[in-house]
């Protein structure tokens, strides 16, 4: 029996209970002398916190009460007070009313209960709020339910309306906090309760896996609308923090027209902590609105636009004809308030300005898609030409590229599949071309066969099992956006009498929950099978690290896939910096290319979760597959004579390696995130000189310090 079943079992038992709690009496039997409360003993809980309203009223004078329970994780009843149960719960309430649009729909809400916020240097502002200093009544003797009667007493706005009491709370239980909230519609003159829902939690969780602000204890939309709401400010930047405002402007952070132009994006919070959202980074197109908007409403963002939602993002907007324009303003034609009817202009049935169609992003759209799918591959052998049938469509229909040619095709190999240590690649159609590509009979079928150029044969040494993937993507007549396939891939056999497939250990699926279509590099490589061939372990930054003569030794990064995606997802909570060269790399005219500072980058989930991204105990140690090689970083420096040229660009020829540090292939996965300079250390002393790592000793999966256990999975 588990440890929380037998919790489960003792909390349902009569008679002996276990070891008395606070509070409890001797051996767990009711009603012995000296028992504090003879009706009830202390009972034993696990872990979690739930916390559900099951009613709530409004009486005729305006004291609100709320009826609710309070259980942990497995549906025991908790004492609020922690007197009979370990933790004590710390609860706060809201109770807001819902107005609703000239059509009907749930528009926006108002809360009841509200304080003033001061700023230290004097500025107030009403904000929206929560209350604990009501009074409480236990219901039912360790039943876990309880009444709570509000201290703040409300005069009605209309009884007819939609009304919400919201709790959020948190516990603390074995060292541990737990919060959680609930949200409890009603209607004070009795009625059918309408229900905002223009985002659902789902849609949150798609990136932030498990959302919770606040200290943990805010968990739903539902309870966040209730009091990020127009009537709250944060009185030291001037901000709205209404939701609908906030939440675009945390989104779009770099992108915002204000952030560009040199303001920042903060928001003052608890104990005047400044959070600045001026370096968030969406991991896709902000105006992908649908990613977000999935609720019942999850359409208003294109049916029933605003003004406060619009410039949320377009910041940069003004409605008056103001003279002079202040320069990172853009007036926005007609001279309306910004009460004005936005859909008599941007609505879908407008021809004017419809939001839909100006925020639709075209590379998604199902009728551009192209696939592309590999057949079959033959010539695989050492020394031997390839040769790749694979089959193309686009919108589902076959694409006769031999007439219509595709804007960029290539094919990448790389093997072994044991762990890649090498790749090559080459272009089928686009700049560069090279091989010989055929119909595979009737070109309108869509399948076509490409033999390999010489440069592209399969090398004298290669053995064991390879990989064969493609990129490629379309540009519509008439744009220039590119729209690329989901790469395929294809192992087959060099050496092998049967083909040894790669090892899959994260989800592309699980990217995309994020980043919606995974695009990197111009947008060709989409899938993370497909990146690991070339972000493979003996591939580094150096054609992309800065190029310059006379600068000393460089350090250069390892960008294998698994330390590299670490590295960038952990990003501002990294212990050291992280920049890596990107495109345009090096030249002459440039020789420092063009850094890219992923120490930045903010996760937007729980980073010790790697359940986000990893495939079911692929993290676990030791790592799944054999085979596996080494990764490294290396110190390079330039040996090209200054005065050679009249440039400051070393030449690659001249930038050669004078260094490296290996890691070993759990220690590279690991130092992506623990990239402390003693964590470091402690991977090369636990792995021996022939390169065995010893990690899985103490962090195997039956340890007290293995991963899962670490990491709280």
């Amino acid at each position: 029996m588990s440890r929380l079943a037998a919790l489960v079992f003792l909390a349902s038992c009569e008679g002996p209970a276990g070891p008395a709690g606070p509070g409890g009496d001797d051996d767990g039997r009711d009603g012995d002398p000296g028992d504090p409360d003879p009706g009830r003993d202390s009972y034993l809980t696990g872990a979690g916190l739930v916390l559900e309203v099951t009613g709530a009223s409004i009486a005729s004078d305006g004291v609100v009460t709320a009826e609710l329970t309070i259980t942990d994780g497995a549906g025991v009843p908790l004492d609020r007070d922690g007197e009979f149960t370990e933790g004590a719960v710390r609860a706060s309430f809201v109770i807001a009313h819902l107005a609703v649009d000239a059509d009907g729909d749930p528009a926006q809400y108002t809360s009841y209960t509200t304080r003033v916020q001061t700023s230290p240097e004097g500025t107030s502002a009403t904000q929206a709020s929560g209350e604990s200093n009501g009074a409480w009544v236990e219901v039912g003797v360790a039943q876990g339910t309880y009444r709570y009667t509000f201290d703040t007493q409300v005069t009605v706005v209309d009884p007819d309306a939609t009304h919400t009491v919201g709790v959020y709370g948190s516990r603390t239980f074995d060292g541990a906090s737990y919060g959680d909230d609930d949200a409890y519609d009603f209607v004070p003159a009795g009625g059918a309760v309408i229900a905002r829902e223009v985002v659902t939690d789902a849609a949150c969780d798609t990136c932030h896996v498990d959302l919770s602000a606040h200290g943990g204890a805010r968990t739903s939309m539902a309870l966040c609308i209730t009091c990020h709401t127009a009537q709250t400010t944060d009185p030291d930047t001037g901000n709205t923090l209404d939701m609908r405002v906030m939440i675009h402007k945390i989104h779009s952070g770099e992108e915002l027209p204000s952030v560009v132009a040199g303001t920042p994006y903060q928001i003052v919070g608890f104990e005047q902590a400044v959070h600045d959202y001026s370096t968030v980074v969406f991991p896709q197109p902000i105006n992908q609105c649908d990613s977000c908007h999935q609720g019942a409403q999850g359409d208003h963002w294109k049916t029933e636009p605003s003004a406060a939602s619009c410039t949320s993002c377009h910041d940069q907007i003004v409605f008056s004809d103001t003279t002079p324009l202040p320069a990172d303003k853009v007036y926005h034609p007609g001279d309306l308030a910004s009460t004005a009817p936005c859909g008599t202009c941007h609505a879908p049935d407008t021809s004017i300005e419809p939001i839909e169609q100006r925020h639709a992003v075209a590379r998604y759209a199902p009728a551009h898609q192209p696939a592309l799918t590999i057949v079959s591959v033959v010539g695989t052998g050492p020394l031997q030409l390839p040769v790749v049938t694979f089959a193309v469509t686009v919108g589902g229909a076959p694409l006769d590229i031999l007439t219509a040619p595709m804007a960029s095709l290539r094919a990448t190999f790389a093997g072994p599949t044991t762990d890649y240590a090498m790749y090559w690649q080459s272009t089928i159609q686009g700049a560069g071309a090279a091989g010989t590509l055929v119909a595979f009979g009737d070109p309108a079928n869509g399948v076509f066969t490409w033999t390999a150029p010489a440069a592209a044969m399969i090398p004298a040494a290669a053995t064991g099992s390879y990989t064969v993937g493609l990129e490629g993507y379309v540009t519509p007549e008439g744009t220039t956006d590119r729209i690329s396939a989901i790469n395929p891939m294809l192992d087959f056999a060099v050496t092998d009498t049967t083909v040894t497939p790669r090892r899959v250990v994260v989800s592309t699926a699980d990217c995309n929950g994020c980043h919606k279509k995974l695009e990197a590099h111009g947008g060709a490589r989409t899938d993370a099978q497909y990146c690991a061939m070339c972000h493979n372990a003996n591939n580094t930054n150096e054609e992309r690290a800065p190029h310059l003569e006379g600068a000393g030794q460089q350090y250069v990064y390892t960008v294998s896939l698994e330390h590299m995606v670490h590295r960038i997802h952990m990003g501002e909570e990294l212990t050291q910096g992280y920049v890596l060269g990107g495109f345009p790399a090096p030249t002459a005219a440039d020789p420092e290319g063009t850094p890219v500072d992923f120490g930045e980058a903010r996760f937007p989930a729980p980073r010790s979760d790697c359940t986000t991204c990893h495939l079911d105990d692929t993290y676990e140690l030791p790592l799944v597959g054999s085979g596996r090689l080494p990764r490294f970083d290396e110190l390079r420096g330039c040996t090209e004579v200054a005065s050679a040229d009249a440039d400051a660009y070393c030449q690659p020829v001249g930038f050669v390696q004078q260094g490296t540090f290996p890691m070993a292939p759990a220690s590279a996965a690991c130092l992506g995130c623990h990239d402390a300079p003693d964590t470091v250390a402690h991977t090369q002393i636990m792995t021996s000189p022939t390169g065995i790592e010893s990690c899985a000793v103490c962090h195997g999966p039956d340890d007290e310090l293995g991963v899962k256990i670490v990491h709280g999975l």
